[in-house]
């Protein structure tokens, strides 16, 4: 389902900043699930339209965000929503000059069976911040930096996780990370039927046979002329079956 997001959109709560896994790429191109019959695989996801007048989280809120993942899937998990500058120059753009949080927000998503019982569980967020690292004055610079971490219950196994950004209006991808496949627990790399340049969009993909926890994050970088009003719309999504 799709949602609108005004000043302020919080239907969880919050948390900070960036880091990058794999690749960086500057070009790129539902699901394909891995050996899974399509009765056997569950799936939720969820979309939100993001304006021009979205602002973000509180930090009190941020905080306390912070505190619950790491509580739910330990410091690890947690300590990758905390940005790495320097990995994320070397990762996706050299040189980065992130300044203002111009937006961020969180959503949660849960798969059930046909009694309702939860089989799996995500937790994921989206930033968006200003880079000044252009010294162009007819143009905008940001950087969306995107953290999802899911772990399913007993007998069930995580076969899909991804975060999508699709950017609105006059918007222009430039570059994104991960570029390529990576192994974790699966492989983690841009999604291929929801990035590339020419559609500007990026979506960071986890796919595997996994039954415990899996972090992924991702980022992308983006260009727009001056005048031209911040649009886009951020999807997550979720897949498990049962342990084979």
């Amino acid at each position: 389902m799709t949602k609108t997001t005004g000043e302020t959109r919080s239907r969880r709560v919050f948390l900070s900043l960036i880091g990058g896994t794999g690749i960086s790429a500057v070009a790129g191109c539902n699901s394909h699930l891995i050996g899974q019959s399509e009765s056997s695989v569950r799936t939720a996801d969820e979309s939100i339209s993001v304006g021009p007048d979205a602002t973000g989280l509180t930090d009190d809120k941020r905080e306390r965000y912070t505190d619950r993942m790491a509580e739910t899937y330990g410091l690890s998990a947690a300590e990758k929503i905390i940005p790495d500058i320097a990995d994320l120059n070397r990762r996706l753009q050299p040189g980065l000059a992130l300044s203002n949080l111009v937006w961020d927000d969180t959503q949660s998503l849960t798969v059930t069976n046909s009694s309702g019982a939860t089989l799996v569980e995500s937790d994921n967020y989206a930033a968006l911040y200003e880079n000044e690292q252009s010294s162009s004055s007819t143009e905008g610079h940001y950087v969306y930096w995107l953290w999802s971490c899911a772990r399913p219950q007993e007998a069930n196994e995580l076969r899909e996780l991804w975060s999508h950004i699709d950017v609105t209006g006059g918007g222009d991808v430039m570059v994104y990370d991960p570029g390529g496949d990576v192994s974790d627990n699966g492989t983690v790399g841009p999604h291929p039927e929801k990035t590339g340049q020419d559609t500007d969009e990026f979506a960071v993909r986890w796919t595997g046979e996994h039954d415990g926890l899996q972090t992924v994050t991702g980022s992308l970088s983006e260009r727009r002329v001056d005048g031209d009003e911040r649009g886009f719309e951020w999807t997550v999504s979720l897949a498990c079956a049962p342990n084979r």
